[in-house]
């Protein structure tokens, strides 16, 4: 039995960034159902397909970098 992962508020258990987890271990948490098929796109960028129980690499991949040149056009945080 594999133990739940740390979640924090945004249940990415805060350990690097959740656009670069393995989407196939993303695939087993949402299966084992450590997090939501929802949570796996919004999160960690991974398009499943539940019917065959499998990862849809491109659409992944498509999905991730789009995430990652949204995340490079935000502006830098304001200082305190």
């Amino acid at each position: 039995m594999k133990a739940p992962m740390a979640a924090g508020r945004t249940r990415t258990g805060r350990f690097g960034n959740p656009l670069e987890r393995d989407p196939h271990k993303v695939l087993d948490d949402v299966l084992d159902g450590f997090c939501s098929p929802e949570d796996a796109r919004e999160i960690y960028g991974v398009v499943l397909d539940l019917e065959s129980e499998t990862v849809d690499l491109g659409g992944t991949q498509a999905l991730r970098l789009q995430r990652e040149g949204q995340l490079q056009r935000r502006p830098p945080p304001l200082s305190p």
